[in-house]
């Protein structure tokens, strides 16, 4: 990958649990979202949104295997306000439920 997309990669994984607005995050880059978007997209074939989500999604895998914590702490953990749309949002990567995956790995 380019320098500009490891950097922005370290910077999505190093605040993922925060609120992050893509328009904000590109400024922070120097780009517009559109030249963001495309700079990223081109290196890595997903946009940087998309790899938030399933980086987040990933964390949350994993403290669904490693923890008891509830599925809306996760959820809240992982950056998700809403814990409905973190589940719909788990549920079309991982094919289940939050529950479900956590049951199907105990």
């Amino acid at each position: 990958y380019s320098k500009f997309s490891r950097d922005l990669i370290r910077y999505l994984e190093d605040h993922f649990s925060e609120r992050l607005n893509m328009k904000e995050t590109a400024s922070h880059f120097n780009c517009s979202l559109p030249l963001f978007n495309k700079r990223f997209s081109e290196d890595t074939g997903e946009t940087p949104y998309r790899y938030l989500m399933k980086y987040r999604l990933g964390r949350a895998a994993e403290l669904l295997r490693s923890t008891l914590s509830p599925v809306k702490e996760i959820a809240l953990r992982v950056g998700y306000s809403d814990p409905l749309y973190f589940s719909g949002e788990f549920s079309k990567i991982y094919g289940v439920s939050p529950k479900a995956y956590r049951k199907q790995r105990a």
